[in-house]
């Protein structure tokens, strides 16, 4: 066989074998998990706060990776090098690495810049206990990955490490160009492929990306004269076009009959209304007042806090203790939250640290 899948973790897993929490690649979409929001256990190399919703259009890769395995610190420079080369100038694909053996942020870059890892492509996080790895692919394995959909599923999951091995250098299977044509062919950037300024402002850029409008215009601001003032206020325009244009979605999904939708509305113009400044951030403040009194959309918003409350007392108990203890507390929040968009998500949760490895049964 010319080209056979291998793990590089060859000294933790037997050769050849995808670990159990891999998602199938032949999972029809609609049975595929939507991947959980972040939380409070994860902090951004950022000045505000990622939500993956506002990814929600892009193909999202997510490296969870820890500082200190040498066999994977071994084989890591190569892996971000083939990454970058694959996505790294792909704007309707974001990048993040995600730090899940504690340490700070400034840790975290440090050891990509180490690895070789442009991090002008990535979004770098630290993920407190670990705790978003275990809720999104159920695990503390060495190294794993989750790659989000456009339509915000988790897509497939698996081993970071694993590599095709044969003729020629070896290639990770993570930044074969092959992956982004089965997950991500839907996904699309924010701004448009030919804007002529996309090079000249890429803080502007990378913001505007990561769907965070509010800092992405206040960034045009800093150009105060000549050309590069002119690029800006041709992203500005862009910017708001766009930035419009999702409001004008969300309004729309406010009214509509299904419940999860009307609530993932509900939350994105609450953040879109912090932009008070601009028209787009006007009309969502003007949408939210016209459900201030519904009831449903309330019970929503209280679910949503005691859900976030569960994950930041769940933070400070030991991996290990979680992993038996949490499915049992999400069930149990489920069933007191009965109807609610986040007790469907967390029963989604717990079923998949249930079945993931080392969970007693």
């Amino acid at each position: 066989m010319s080209r056979v899948l291998a793990i590089v973790f060859a000294a933790f897993l037997s050769f050849g074998l995808l670990p159990r929490w891999a998602v199938a690649d032949d999972a029809s979409p609609e049975t595929k998990p939507i991947a959980p929001e972040f939380g409070p256990s994860v902090s951004f190399d950022a000045d505000a706060p990622v939500q993956l919703a506002d990814l929600k259009g892009k193909m999202v890769v997510m490296v969870f990776f820890q500082s200190w395995c040498p066999i994977c610190n071994g084989w890591a420079p190569e892996f971000y090098e083939q990454m970058g080369q694959t996505y790294g100038s792909d704007r309707s694909v974001t990048l993040i690495a995600m730090k899940v053996d504690g340490g700070s942020i400034g840790e975290a870059k440090g050891y990509l810049k180490g690895k070789k890892a442009d991090l002008t492509k990535w979004l770098v996080a630290v993920d407190n206990s670990g705790m978003y790895y275990q809720r999104i692919n159920g695990t503390k394995e060495l190294y794993g990955y989750a790659i989000i959909s456009a339509d915000g599923r988790i897509a497939a999951r698996g081993e970071a490490g694993m590599f095709y091995v044969g003729d020629g250098p070896k290639r990770f299977v993570l930044a074969d160009k092959k992956e982004k044509e089965k997950h991500g062919k839907d996904a699309q950037p924010v701004l448009p492929a030919d804007a002529s300024y996309l090079t000249d402002l890429p803080q502007v850029v990378r913001l505007a990306e990561l769907g965070n409008f509010r800092l992405a215009l206040n960034a045009t601001r800093t150009y105060g004269q000549g050309k590069t003032k002119e690029s800006a206020e041709k992203a500005r325009i862009d910017i708001l076009a766009v930035f419009t244009k999702r409001v004008d979605g969300w309004v729309k999904q406010l009214n509509s009959t299904d419940l999860p939708a009307r609530y993932e509305a509900y939350r994105l113009l609450r953040a879109a209304s912090l932009s008070a400044d601009t028209d787009p951030g006007k009309a969502a403040k003007a949408a939210l007042a016209t459900v201030k009194a519904d009831k449903d959309l309330a019970k929503e918003e209280r679910a949503e806090g005691v859900y976030w409350a569960m994950i930041q007392k769940s933070i400070r108990t030991a991996f290990e203790q979680r992993q038996s203890q949490l499915p049992e507390a999400m069930k149990q929040y489920a069933s007191a939250n009965k109807g609610t968009t986040f007790a469907t998500r967390a029963l989604a949760e717990a079923e998949n640290i249930m079945t993931s490895p080392g969970t007693k049964q």
